[in-house]
């Protein structure tokens, strides 16, 4: 069992913390409304993932084998997406203040939903501790949860700390600059790599 757990983090921790669009989004939340402010954007970005869980313990794989193409579309609107919020983050800038764009729980659970690394890793997951029981499925999928609150927890705290070192409103635009670029960056990564997922099917 202890193997089991240790051999679970090793390969979930790495993958699930990496940069990523939630990753990058709890960053930039806890940098514009800290640890308390995020706690509804943390929780939307979880509730997708709890249920992509047991769905993928519980058969989306096959649903997503027989239909790839509910993956490349969900990945695509995903993309779009996290562009979107980046742009809107890099405009927020763009005046003589920093402009107060606010994330919450529906930000978080679009984000989530759409983001379908999530599913990769599960399937990955699930590849690897693989079972037909309920109790099983359900208890993989809740630790995956938990691991990945986590990691959303540290994202943000970086955010939070980052913006606590200089509160300079300059500081502030060149933030949001950054993350904004980056949240682009990482929405351009996901759609190139939905196209060319849809190209090779």
């Amino acid at each position: 069992m202890a193997g089991n757990v240790t051999l679970f983090l090793a390969m979930m921790i790495p993958l699930i913390w990496s940069p990523g669009p939630n990753n990058v989004m709890c960053a930039t939340v806890g940098a514009k409304q800290g640890t308390k402010g995020s706690l509804p954007f943390i929780l939307g970005l979880n509730v997708p993932i709890l249920i992509y869980g047991l769905l993928t313990g519980f058969g989306l794989t096959l649903v997503l084998k027989n239909i790839p193409q509910i993956a490349s579309v969900l990945s695509i609107l995903g993309a779009l997406y996290v562009m979107y919020l980046g742009v809107n983050l890099v405009r927020s800038t763009a005046g003589s203040s920093v402009a107060e764009v606010q994330y919450g729980f529906r930000s978080g659970f679009v984000i989530s939903s759409l983001n379908f690394k999530v599913v990769t890793v599960l399937v990955v997951m699930y590849s690897q501790f693989s079972s037909d029981s309920l109790v099983t499925s359900s208890f993989l999928s809740v630790c995956f949860v938990l691991v990945c609150v986590a990691g959303h927890m540290l994202w943000n705290a970086i955010g939070q700390i980052s913006s606590r070192l200089i509160k300079s409103e300059d500081f502030q635009k060149k933030q949001n600059m950054v993350y904004g670029a980056m949240l682009v960056g990482v929405g351009v990564w996901m759609f190139l790599s939905a196209l060319n997922f849809v190209v090779t099917e």
